[in-house]
């Protein structure tokens, strides 16, 4: 909890995944959104392909197919091989 208060985009990430899992904290998908979004903007491409899903399925959050496909690229980008997957559903 203190190293993503802190800003570690590690702790943030294991965070939203704890929220996301209900692992030692209360299952809150808006929490879980939240922690992956500040991990995401911190370069963390695990919570960057999270909050596709997120986005693409709306947890935590509405749905947006157009941020969906933004965060999968970023991932991508950052070498989650399986965001291209996620992309190639989604695109038209």
């Amino acid at each position: 909890l203190k190293s993503a208060i802190a800003g570690c985009a590690e702790g943030q990430y294991n965070l939203g995944y704890c929220y996301d899992n209900g692992k030692g904290v209360e299952k809150d998908e808006t929490k879980a959104f939240e922690w992956y979004l500040k991990s995401a903007e911190n370069g963390h491409a695990k919570a960057q392909h999270k909050l596709g899903r997120c986005y693409e399925y709306g947890i935590g959050v509405p749905r947006n197919n157009d941020e969906a496909i933004n965060w999968y690229k970023k991932a991508y980008d950052n070498g989650i091989e399986e965001a291209k997957d996620k992309l190639n559903a989604i695109l038209p």
